[in-house]
C-alpha cells in the first residue's frame, strides 16, 4: 500500500524522533534577550516592520552560498538579498531565501517585541556551541559569531494580545559551517494563525522551515508545518531535547536540504504509548483515546467529523483543488484543473474539470468514476456510516478500473488525495489513462441511482466492485461498465473493529454534462453512506472459506484469498509457500527463506549480519579490501562495506566511472529558401545559419565538452559555395559567447569590407568592464561576459563556493580558490555553482590527462576523498587534447572541419551558431543549370570515458536553395548535365553539397523513373482527393462541384458523358465506346436514391440511399434511415445530422430528455445550485417547469437562453442595453454600439471602473528579480525573484492591474498581479527565440513583443492568448518598442550594428516606415509620451568616435527631434519610461535609477533601490496612479470576445 505525501512527512519524522521527549526545554534555556542585552528591536508602531540590512562579522554559509548580512522581519524569519516587509498569505516553500522558525502574521503593536543582536560574545558562543557539538560529533566546530533572534510574547494580526507566541532562531557560524537552531520553549506557542487581511481568504497556518530556492531549489519544511499540529511544535525534536531542533545548512556538499544531527532517535512505538505522550498528535479539536493495544488514537470532538488527526468542522462548505494529467482516447491531459464545491450537510458534491477540448469532452462523460472518489470522501453518514474524511483525514490512494465491456475499453483512474492545505482545503491530483466508448458530439448522457459496497478487507485499505450503466439520451443507447475501486490510507491501529465492516455508498441525483463552450465536464451527484444491515450484508455470514475474503458487488459477491494464501480447487485458500520461487521472496544472497502460515520471514546465514532481506559477511574495513574506486564504509548494521567514491556506480561489483549524459540537436534556418539567378549575381547571397544546441543531461557538469563540426565551405573542385561571415561561436543560455577553433582563412574568405565598429570601451578604466554587454549582438562587439549568474556581486557573495575549503589539491589543481575568484559575477546561473563554467576573464588552467593511462585517470578521478571527490568531477574534467585543423596555404579546402569547445553545468545548454551566406556569383557561376542546391552540415560530439551521448553523436542540418530559373544549356531532346550524369530530358538536376558532393536527376511531378534513363508519365488517374471542392479548386476540366449525400460533402463529379474520379474526367471507356450514363447528379434520381459512379466502367447510376434496401426498383426504409426521410421526431425533438455516423436522428429539444422519437420535459440541476447562468441573466423560479431556471435580462433587452444572452436590437434602438457608465455610439463592427465612458472598462454592455493604484513608483527589470522602485528612492523591494529567470521587457496592464515581462533565458513571457493576489504564471510560451521588449496596448487588449531570434514582432493577445506575427520583414535586431493606442502607432528601435534605428508602423502592422536612421548609435529602448505625442529613446553613443549616450525625443510623426539630456561618456542608459513629470530610465553603470525633466532635461537625480548591484538593470515602467484617458475603435470588443482587434492607424482597426 502506499501511503500519502504528507502523512509519510510525519511518519517518516516519527520513525527518527521521539513523539514527545521526557525533557524538553524551558523558556530559561533560551539565549539571553532583551533588557540587559546588546539587543536591537523593530519598530512596534507599524504593522509588517523589518529591520535595516543587518552587516555580520563572520561570513555565513547558506547552503553554498556565503552571506555578509540578512534582515529581520517581524512575520517570524529572517532573510538573505532583501527584506520581506510584508505577510504573502501563500504555502511555503516561497522564492526567497529564507529561514523561518515560525512564519505566520505577527503583529507587535498589540503586544509582544522582536529582539535581534549579532554576537560574538563568549557566554552566547558557550551556549551555541553546548546545543550544536554534542549532536554533531562529526562536525569539528566552534562557533565563531551567532544571530540571535527572539519573537517574545508576539500576538497576532490585528492586535491580538489574548495569545501570544515566544520563540527563537539562532544561526552559528565559524565562516565555514553554519547551523540554525529553532528554539520553541514549552508552552511557547498559543495561536497558529491570523484574523487575516482579506476577509474572503484566511490565513495560513503557521509554517516553519529553510529554503533557498535560488540554489538548485533547496528547501526543508518542519514535521507539521502549516497543519493543526505545528501548535504542538514545542513537543517535538529532532534532537534529544524537546523543543530544541538544529539543522546544519552549510556547507552542505550532498544535495540534501539540510543535514540532520548525527544520532537518529528511534521513535517510542505508538502501540507502547498513551495518551499522555501522544496526544500531541492530534487536532486541536480532537480528544485521545486508549487502543486496547495500550497504545492511543485521535477521535474528533463532537460538531467535527475526520480521523482526528485532520479534523473538519461540520456542515461547513468544502473544496477540493487539483491537477489532472494523463491520456484518454489518445488526447494528452496536461496539469488540467480539478476543482470540487462540496454542500456537506447534504452530501452534494460538484465536481469540475476544466480546459478539456471537444475531442474528448463529450466522451469524458461516461467516466463516472471520477465523481465518486470525492462522493465517498464527503457522502452524508447515515446511522453508523462514516464517510471517507472520517476514516482518512483527507490522505489516501484511490484507484479505479473502469471496464466497458461492450467495446472492450478499459480506464486507469488514481488519485493522490494529500489531505488539507494550510488553508483547510482539501489538494488532490488525478491521473487517467486509457480509452472510453465514443460519445456523439452534443450528447448527454444519463446515470441512475448507483450503490457501491466498500468492505474493508485489512486495516487501511477498502475495496469496491459493482456493475453499472449509463444512457445516452437521443440515442437509446444503454452503455454498460465495471468498476473495480481500492482506497489505501495508513489507519491508526485499533481506530476500527479488527473485522471487515462494509460501507454502502449510494449516489443520486447524477447529473453529468459536458459544457464545450466553457471547455469543462461537469459532475455533480448526492451521496449518502450507511452501515450495510440485515440480509442487504452479502458478505455478513461470511460464505466465503478461511483465509478468504469476501468482495461483495452490486448484486452478489466474490471470494478472494487473503495475502499470504492462493486458491487450490476444492481445498480452498492454502498457504503459499512463498520460499519456493524467487519471484515469492525477496531474501538475500546470502540468507535464508522460512515459509509461515500466510506469510514468510528471512533469515541471515550463519556469518552474516543484517535484517535477512540484506545480508553482509561479518568483517570489518581492516579485513576488507575494497577494489579500486572505492572505499569502505560502516553500513547500517555495524560491517564493513564497499561503496564506489563519488563519481563512480558499482556494475558488476566494479566500480566504474559515471559519464555525463550529453544530446546534440540540429536545426537549419532557414530549411529551406527560393531565389532566382538574377537575384544571385552579387558576392554573397541569402542567409543560411545553422544552430547546434548542446544539452548536458548529467549527473555532472562537463568542462571540455568538444564538438567537431563539418561545413561545406567548397565543392571538390574549389569553387566557393558558402561564405562564413563571422567565427562560428558558442552561446550560452546566459547570453555569454565564445569563439569555435577554426582555421582563420576560413572566415571573411571574400576579405570584404563589413563595416565592422571598434570594440566598446577600450579605454575605459575606472570600473569593470564586465558590468557592460549586449543582450543580443555580435559576438565581436563587446568582449565581455552577460547573464553570468554563477555568483552574486560582492556586496552579497563576496567569496567563492571554495574559497575557506582546504588546500588539498597539488599545484596543477583546478579548484579555483579566494584569490582566482572573479571580483564582480552578474547574478545567478542555472548552475548554482560558483565555478563560472564560461567566463573567459576567469578562465582556469586546463589538467591534461591520458585518458588512456588507467593510473592518470585513477591519480584524479578517485584519489582525493569526500568531498574533494566530488569537486574533481566537478571541475576536473581530463580530456585529450584536440586541435582544429588548419587549411593555412590552401586554395582548395572542399568541405572544412572546426570544433567549438563548451563548458556546461547540469542541465544546462547552449547553442552552436554557425552564420554564412551563399556565395552567389561562383555558385551560378558553376552550377547554372541546377533547379536545387542543398547544403548539409554535420556535427558530432567527441565521446570519451567522462561524456555519453544521449541521442546519438552525430546531427546535421540541411538548407534547400531552390533556384526559379535555371538556365538550360543542352541541346534539342538533351537532358540537363548535372555534375558527372546527364539527366533525362525531362528531369532537372539536384545537388547535395554533403561528405562527398551528390548529383541527382531528378523527374517532374506527375513523371516516374530515375530521373536518367527514363521519365515517363505517371499514373493517369490519380487517387480521389478527400477534399471538399468548395475551398480548394482540385475538380478537372469535365467535372462539376458537387454535394454528394454518401460522403456528406462536396465532391468532384464528372459531366454526363464522362467517366473518371473528378480530378480527371475522360469521355470515353478504355475499349472507346461511349459509357451511357443514368444520372450526373443526385437531383436526377428518386429522393430515395442518389448518384454514384459504378464499379468497372465508371456509369453513373442511381442507387438507394444509406438507411433503405432495395425492392425491386424502389427503395424501402430500413431500421437505419435517418429521421430526415422517416419524418419519425416528436414535436420536442429535432432531426440533426450525426457528425461521427452521417446519418440524421432524433434529439430531443433543450429541457426535454428521450431517444427523440418520444421526449419528456427533463429533470435538471437548477440554476439556484449549479450556478451557471451566464452575463447579463439571472437564475429564477420558472412556474412552468417548476424549478430554477437562467433567465436573460429582458427589461435591458437581452435575448438568449440564460446561458448566451446578447441585445435584441441595437442601442439606437434601445439605448437601455447599455450600462449606466457607458455611451451609445455608431461603432465600426458592433452589433450593440456601446462603449464604456472614460475610466470605466469593458465592452459597454458592462463597464467596470479601472482599477486605482498607490503610483509613483516604477517596475524595473533587474535580470533574475522584478523590483519595485518609488520615486523617492525609499521603501523598494522584490516583487519577484527567480534565479534562472532574466527579466528585460517589462509593461504595465493598467486596465487589469497586472504586469507583464519577458523572461529570455526561459524563452517565456510571464505575469503577475500588481496586488500579489495570485501567483506568477506563464502568460505566452509558443515559439518564442528571444522575446525582448514588450508594450501593451490596454485599450485594444493586445501586447507587442519583439523578438531579434526570429527578427520578428508578435503581437498577443492579453484575453485569449492568441498570437500572430505583425512585423518580419526588415527587421534585424528589433529591441525596445512602445505604442501610442490613440494613434494606433507602433514604435520601435533595432540595435542593427551596422544600420541602427528606430521604426514605425501601424499597430496591425502595416506601413513600416524609418521613423530615424541618422546620428543615432545604440538604441536600446523606448517609450512614449501619450499626450505630448512624442517618442523617446536611450542611446548609448559611440565612445569610439567621441559621441556620447544620451537620451533623445521626437515628434510621433517623425518632426521636432530634439537631445533632452547628454550623459557622460561611459554611461550606458537602456531602459526609459516617461511620467508626468519626467524621463527616467536604468544605466548600466550607475546602479540606480536616473531622472530629468522631460521639458528641459534639467534636474537629474538617481535613484537608489535595493539589489541595483545584482546583475543589470534592463527595462522599466512607470505605474500610475490611474489609466490615461485614452481610446481608440477597438474600445469595447468590437472584434467579439475570440477576435483580435488591431488599430490600423486611420483612426479604426481590423478585425484578426
Amino acid at each position: 500500500m502506499t501511503s500519502m505525501l504528507n502523512y509519510n512527512l510525519v511518519r517518516s519524522f516519527l520513525l527518527l524522533f521521539v513523539i514527545v521527549k521526557v525533557e524538553c526545554l524551558q523558556l530559561s534555556d533560551l539565549f539571553p534577550h532583551g533588557i540587559g542585552t546588546t539587543d536591537s528591536t523593530l519598530g512596534t508602531s507599524r504593522e509588517d516592520d523589518n529591520s535595516i540590512e543587518v552587516q555580520l562579522g563572520v561570513p555565513f554559509v547558506f547552503y553554498q552560498r556565503q552571506f555578509d548580512s540578512l534582515f529581520i522581519n517581524e512575520n517570524g524569519f529572517v532573510s538573505f538579498l532583501t527584506e520581506v516587509p510584508i505577510f504573502y498569505n501563500v504555502q511555503m516553500p516561497m522564492d526567497y531565501p529564507m529561514i523561518a522558525p515560525f512564519y505566520t502574521d505577527v503583529d507587535t503593536r498589540g503586544t509582544g517585541q522582536v529582539y535581534y543582536r549579532v554576537s560574538k560574545e563568549k557566554q552566547d558562543l558557550d551556549k551555541a556551541n553546548s546545543f550544536i557539538n554534542p549532536r554533531f560529533r562529526s562536525t569539528s566546530f566552534s562557533c565563531s559569531e551567532v544571530v540571535v533572534v527572539t519573537w517574545s510574547k508576539v500576538g497576532a494580526y490585528n492586535k491580538n494580545k489574548d495569545k501570544v507566541n515566544t520563540f527563537q532562531l539562532v544561526l552559528a557560524s565559524d565562516g565555514y559551517h553554519s547551523f540554525a537552531l529553532f528554539l520553541y520553549p514549552k508552552n511557547g506557542i498559543q495561536w497558529i494563525r491570523g484574523d487575516g487581511k482579506d476577509r474572503n481568504s484566511p490565513d495560513a497556518r503557521a509554517q516553519a522551515g529553510i529554503m533557498f530556492l535560488l540554489d538548485r531549489a533547496r528547501y526543508h519544511l518542519l514535521p507539521f508545518s502549516g497543519k493543526d499540529q505545528i501548535r504542538n511544535i514545542d513537543d517535538f525534536s529532532n534532537t534529544d531535547l524537546a523543543g530544541l531542533w538544529i539543522y546544519k545548512i552549510g556547507r552542505i556538499d550532498t544535495d540534501e536540504s539540510v543535514v540532520q544531527p548525527d544520532e537518529a532517535f528511534t521513535e517510542v512505538e505508538r502501540a507502547s504509548q498513551g495518551c499522555e505522550q501522544g496526544r500531541s498528535l492530534c487536532h486541536s479539536e480532537a480528544s485521545c483515546r486508549a487502543t486496547g493495544n495500550g497504545g492511543f488514537c485521535c477521535a474528533c470532538n463532537r460538531g467535527w467529523y475526520g480521523n482526528g488527526e485532520n479534523c473538519l468542522e461540520n456542515e461547513m462548505p468544502q473544496r477540493v483543488k487539483g491537477r489532472m494529467n494523463g491520456e484518454l482516447n489518445g488526447v494528452v491531459i496536461d496539469q488540467q484543473d480539478i476543482h470540487c464545491y462540496v454542500v456537506t450537510n447534504d452530501g452534494k458534491t460538484y465536481t469540475a474539470v476544466s480546459s478539456v477540448n471537444n475531442k474528448i469532452g463529450w466522451s469524458m462523460q461516461g467516466l463516472v468514476p471520477i465523481g465518486t472518489a470525492i462522493s465517498w470522501l464527503f457522502a452524508l453518514p447515515q446511522g453508523e456510516g462514516r464517510n471517507g474524511f472520517s476514516l482518512t483525514g483527507g490522505e489516501f490512494n484511490y484507484t479505479a478500473v473502469v471496464h466497458y465491456p461492450d467495446t472492450q475499453e478499459q480506464v486507469n483512474i488514481n488519485m493522490v488525495a494529500k489531505g488539507v492545505n494550510v488553508f483547510d482545503y482539501m489538494t488532490a491530483d488525478m491521473k487517467i489513462s486509457g480509452s472510453v466508448p465514443v460519445i456523439p458530439e452534443k450528447a448527454k448522457i444519463k446515470v441512475e441511482s448507483q450503490t457501491l459496497h466498500f468492505i474493508r478487507t485489512q486495516p487501511g485499505y477498502i475495496r469496491s466492485r459493482g456493475q453499472h450503466s449509463y444512457l445516452i439520451e437521443g440515442q437509446n443507447k444503454e452503455v454498460p461498465f465495471t468498476v473495480e475501486q481500492t482506497i489505501s490510507w495508513t489507519e491508526c491501529s485499533g481506530s476500527l473493529d479488527t473485522i471487515s465492516r462494509t460501507m454502502k455508498l449510494v449516489n443520486d441525483r447524477n447529473f453529468i454534462i459536458y459544457d464545450e463552450e466553457e471547455e469543462i465536464v461537469r459532475y455533480a451527484m448526492r451521496s449518502t453512506i450507511s452501515d450495510v444491515e440485515g440480509t442487504e450484508d452479502l458478505c455478513k455470514m461470511s460464505p466465503c472459506g478461511p483465509h478468504s475474503i469476501c468482495i461483495p458487488d452490486t448484486v452478489s459477491y466474490s471470494c478472494e484469498c487473503e495475502e499470504g494464501f492462493i486458491l487450490e480447487g476444492a481445498n480452498g485458500c492454502i498457504d503459499k509457500n512463498e520460499c519456493m520461487s524467487e519471484e515469492w521472496n525477496k531474501c538475500g544472497d546470502n540468507s535464508v527463506c522460512i515459509n509461515n502460515q500466510g506469510s514468510y520471514s528471512c533469515e541471515c546465514k550463519d556469518g552474516f549480519v543484517g535484517d535477512g532481506f540484506e545480508c553482509y559477511e561479518k568483517r570489518s574495513c581492516s579485513e576488507l579490501n575494497c577494489g579500486q574506486n572505492s572505499k569502505c564504509i560502516i553500513n547500517k548494521f555495524g560491517q564493513g562495506e564497499c561503496e564506489c567514491v563519488a563519481g563512480y556506480e558499482k556494475v558488476k561489483d566494479v566500480c566504474k566511472f559515471i559519464p555525463s549524459k550529453v544530446s546534440l540537436r540540429a536545426f537549419a534556418t532557414p530549411d529551406s529558401l527560393t531565389s532566382s539567378f538574377k537575384d544571385l549575381d552579387v558576392d554573397i547571397g541569402p542567409r543560411i545559419e545553422h544552430v547546434y544546441d548542446v544539452i548536458n543531461h548529467g549527473p555532472y557538469d562537463v568542462g571540455h565538452l568538444i564538438v567537431n563540426f563539418s561545413w561545406p565551405l567548397q565543392d571538390e573542385s574549389g569553387t566557393w559555395l558558402l561564405y562564413l561571415r563571422e567565427t562560428p561561436y558558442v552561446q550560452y543560455a546566459s547570453g555569454e559567447r565564445e569563439k569555435c577553433d577554426i582555421s582563420p582563412v576560413l572566415v571573411n574568405s571574400l576579405d570584404l569590407k563589413l563595416m565592422r565598429r571598434k570594440k566598446r570601451f577600450a579605454d575605459m578604466k575606472d570600473y569593470e568592464m564586465k558590468l557592460y554587454g549586449v543582450l543580443y549582438e555580435d559576438p565581436e562587439t563587446y568582449a565581455v561576459t552577460e547573464y553570468d549568474y554563477s555568483a552574486l556581486t560582492e556586496q552579497i557573495l563576496s567569496l567563492s563556493e571554495y574559497a575557506d575549503a582546504p588546500d588539498t589539491d597539488t599545484q596543477d589543481s583546478a579548484v579555483l580558490h579566494s584569490d582566482e575568484a572573479p571580483e564582480v559575477n552578474d547574478g545567478m546561473s542555472n548552475s548554482n555553482d560558483y565555478l563560472p563554467m564560461h567566463d573567459p576573464e576567469n578562465e582556469i588552467e586546463d589538467y591534461e590527462l591520458d585518458l588512456e593511462d588507467p593510473q592518470d585517470l585513477e591519480y584524479k578521478l578517485s584519489e582525493p576523498s569526500e568531498p574533494e571527490a566530488k569537486q574533481v568531477l566537478l571541475e576536473k574534467i581530463a580530456t585529450k587534447e584536440v586541435s582544429a585543423p588548419s587549411y593555412e596555404g590552401l586554395n582548395v579546402f572542399g568541405r572544412v572541419n572546426f570544433l567549438c569547445r563548451l563548458k556546461l553545468a547540469v542541465n544546462e545548454r547552449a547553442t552552436v551558431k554557425i552564420m554564412s551566406h551563399v556565395s552567389s556569383k561562383q555558385i551560378r557561376k558553376s552550377y547554372e543549370s541546377v533547379s536545387k542546391l542543398s547544403f548539409k552540415s554535420t556535427g558530432e560530439i567527441l565521446v570519451d570515458e567522462l561524456i555519453k551521448t544521449k541521442n546519438g553523436a552525430r546531427k546535421f542540418a540541411k538548407t534547400t536553395l531552390s533556384v526559379l530559373d535555371p538556365r538550360y544549356v543542352q541541346g534539342p531532346g538533351a537532358g540537363v548535365q548535372c555534375k558527372d550524369v546527364l539527366c533525362h530530358k525531362y528531369a532537372t538536376c539536384s545537388i547535395i553539397f554533403d561528405k562527398q558532393t551528390k548529383a541527382l536527376c531528378q523527374c517532374p511531378e506527375g513523371f516516374q523513373g530515375d530521373g536518367v534513363e527514363t521519365c515517363e508519365p505517371g499514373e493517369v488517374l490519380p487517387p480521389i482527393m478527400e477534399k471538399d471542392c468548395r475551398t480548394e479548386r482540385i475538380c478537372g476540366e469535365n467535372a462539376e462541384c458537387t454535394y454528394q449525400a454518401e460522403a456528406a460533402m462536396y465532391k468532384c463529379v464528372c459531366k454526363p458523358g464522362y467517366f473518371g474520379n473528378g480530378v480527371t474526367c475522360n469521355s470515353e471507356a478504355e475499349g472507346g465506346e461511349t459509357i451511357p450514363h443514368e444520372c450526373s447528379t443526385d437531383s436526377d434520381c428518386e429522393p430515395t436514391k442518389y448518384c454514384l459512379n459504378r464499379g468497372g466502367d465508371f456509369a453513373r447510376v442511381c442507387r438507394c440511399r444509406p438507411g433503405f434496401f432495395t425492392q425491386g426498383d424502389s427503395c424501402i426504409p430500413n431500421q437505419q434511415a435517418g429521421c430526415d426521410l422517416l419524418k419519425n421526431c416528436a414535436e420536442t425533438a429535432d432531426c440533426v445530422r450525426n457528425s461521427v455516423s452521417g446519418l440524421h436522428e432524433c434529439r430531443c429539444s433543450s429541457g426535454y430528455q428521450g431517444n427523440g422519437t418520444y421526449c419528456q420535459r427533463e429533470v435538471v440541476i437548477g440554476c439556484n445550485i449549479l450556478e451557471n447562468c451566464g452575463k447579463f441573466a439571472t437564475c429564477e423560479f420558472e412556474i412552468m417547469s417548476r424549478g430554477y431556471r437562467c433567465m436573460c435580462d429582458s427589461a435591458r433587452g437581452f435575448a438568449g437562453d440564460g446561458f448566451t444572452c446578447k441585445p435584441a436590437q441595437h442601442c439606437r434602438f434601445n439605448p437601455a442595453v447599455c450600462h449606466p457608465n457607458a455611451d451609445c455610439l455608431q461603432i465600426q463592427g458592433s452589433d450593440h454600439g456601446c462603449r464604456c465612458k472614460p475610466q470605466f472598462k469593458g465592452d459597454g454592455l458592462s463597464c467596470d471602473p479601472l482599477p486605482r493604484f498607490e503610483g509613483n513608483f516604477a517596475i524595473v527589470a533587474q535580470g533574475m528579480a522584478l523590483i519595485k522602485v518609488p520615486m523617492s528612492g525609499r521603501g523598494s523591494r522584490p516583487l519577484n525573484i527567480q534565479s534562472n529567470q532574466l527579466s528585460a521587457g517589462v509593461d504595465f496592464d493598467c486596465s487589469s492591474g497586472m504586469y507583464y515581462w519577458t523572461d529570455t533565458h526561459n524563452k517565456v513571457i510571464r505575469r503577475a498581479p500588481l496586488s500579489g493576489s495570485s501567483p506568477v504564471e506563464d502568460f505566452f510560451t509558443e515559439g518564442l527565440r528571444f522575446p525582448e521588449g514588450l508594450a501593451v496596448d490596454w485599450v485594444s487588449r493586445n501586447m507587442y513583443v519583439t523578438d531579434p531570434g526570429k527578427e520578428a514582432i508578435e503581437v498577443i493577445s492579453l484575453d485569449t492568448r492568441a498570437s500572430l506575427p505583425l512585423v518580419i520583414e526588415g527587421l534585424h535586431s528589433p529591441r525596445g518598442i512602445a505604442v501610442h493606442p490613440v494613434l494606433g502607432k507602433l514604435y520601435w528601435t533595432d540595435w542593427d550594428r551596422y544600420f541602427p534605428r528606430i521604426q514605425m508602423a501601424n499597430m496591425d502592422g502595416s506601413d513600416v516606415q524609418i521613423l530615424v536612421n541618422n546620428k543615432i548609435y545604440e538604441p536600446n529602448s523606448i517609450a512614449v509620451d501619450y499626450f505630448n505625442y512624442e517618442v523617446c529613446w536611450t542611446d548609448a553613443g559611440d565612445q569610439s568616435n567621441n559621441v556620447r549616450p544620451r537620451i533623445d525625443c521626437i515628434g510621433a510623426n517623425g518632426s521636432g527631434r530634439r537631445t533632452v539630456v547628454e550623459l557622460s561618456n561611459g554611461d550606458y542608459p537602456y531602459g526609459i519610461a516617461i511620467t508626468e513629470n519626467s524621463i527616467i530610465w536604468t544605466d548600466w553603470r550607475r546602479k540606480s535609477v536616473q531622472s530629468v525633466d522631460k521639458r528641459t532635461g534639467s534636474g537629474l537625480r538617481s535613484i537608489p533601490y535595493m539589489l541595483s548591484n545584482t546583475g543589470r538593470p534592463y527595462d522599466l515602467v512607470n505605474i500610475p496612479v490611474e489609466c490615461p484617458n485614452l481610446s481608440n475603435s477597438c474600445q469595447g470588443q468590437p472584434c467579439g470576445l475570440y477576435g483580435m482587434c488591431l488599430p490600423n492607424g486611420q483612426s479604426s482597426h481590423v478585425c484578426r
